[in-house]
């Protein structure tokens, strides 16, 4: 729901990577992606080209289906905005799977986003409703951890289930389930059971591991008077009657806009970028946003009057094309 479409789009790739149980570096080669719709269900599909079980040179010439739903813990479709978007902004025949953002020219760069990019990303995305020092430990590495720990918690997938739904394979299992797409839809189903018991409250992934461990003890002991019980009417009847931009494709996003002069500006309303080094200019009407629509987190630094007078400082393109106006 962000106003700027990047961030949109930044946004639903991250849910991609998190809801395919993928790495984000194999994210980045995933070509031919496919919505499909049925009924309320909404399933996304995308070949991965270059992946990190490829090793084999049979292995190197088979692409890794990442099959995922579309909808998460919402009942709207993130997957169908996600498609729509890359449409809207080209990423069809783009050269990347998503480029890397920039902020100096307020355009997609030539090159994929890197990791440490999207970490960054992340942690800004998520700074709204999150603390700081919560946004801070955050990676993208985690996303592939938390659909595979949910699906644990939630004791509907087997070891080699769970093996297979970060696509790896174990050594007693054929590497044709790895690339089977069927197999992958039954993981797929697996884990579309388990959103649905997080948002029911049937399971709660955020509960202390105390709390799970009562539950989990309860249930066994449940468990176990009924199968107790059972057995005991099964004797009963026996005895009485004997079962997870260049040629790009995408329009050029050349903002109109003159650079603002990074000395012209007053340092107590700019923030510079911890990565990048780009100064952007504080949101007039709200000073937990920049101009340019992104939140004032962990990423960034008050800036000093030397960062504004340094040769080298450079404003934020989104900003400079607001303060223009």
């Amino acid at each position: 729901h962000h106003e700027r479409d990047h961030c949109r789009l930044i946004a639903a790739t991250l849910l991609y990577c998190f809801y395919s149980v993928a790495r984000w570096a194999d994210c980045m080669t995933v070509e031919n992606l496919v919505l499909t719709e049925y009924n309320d269900l909404t399933l996304l599909e995308g070949d991965c080209v270059k992946h990190k079980t490829s090793q084999s040179k049979d292995a190197k010439t088979r692409v890794l289906p990442y099959t995922c739903v579309g909808t998460g813990l919402h009942e709207e479709s993130w997957g169908k905005a996600f498609v729509e978007l890359r449409r809207d902004l080209g990423f069809d025949n783009s050269t990347h799977f998503l480029h890397s953002y920039s902020d100096a020219h307020g355009a997609w760069a030539e090159r994929h986003m890197a990791t440490a990019e999207a970490t960054e990303w992340l942690r800004e995305l998520v700074y709204p409703v999150t603390t700081g020092d919560r946004a801070k430990r955050l990676t993208v590495h985690g996303l592939k951890a938390t659909i595979i720990t949910w699906c644990q918690q939630s004791r509907l997938f087997g070891r080699e289930e769970l093996t297979a739904l970060g696509h790896h394979v174990e050594a007693s299992t054929k590497s044709t389930l790895l690339y089977s797409r069927e197999h992958q839809l039954t993981l797929v189903a697996k884990t579309h059971r388990v959103l649905q018991m997080i948002r029911n409250g049937t399971l709660k992934p955020d509960d202390p591991r105390v709390v799970r461990l009562y539950d989990l003890a309860s249930n066994l002991v449940s468990e176990d008077e009924s199968s107790q019980s059972d057995s005991s009417s099964a004797s009963s009847e026996s005895s009485d009657d004997e079962k997870a931009s260049s040629n790009m494709g995408h329009p050029e996003v050349a903002a109109r806009w003159e650079r603002e002069d990074a000395a012209a500006l007053d340092h107590h309303s700019c923030w510079v970028n911890r990565n990048s080094g780009i100064i952007h200019h504080l949101n007039f009407d709200d000073e937990e946003k920049l101009l340019c629509g992104r939140f004032v987190s962990c990423n960034f630094r008050p800036a000093t009057p030397s960062d504004l007078k340094d040769s080298n400082a450079v404003v934020c393109a989104t900003c400079s094309h607001v303060l223009s106006h």
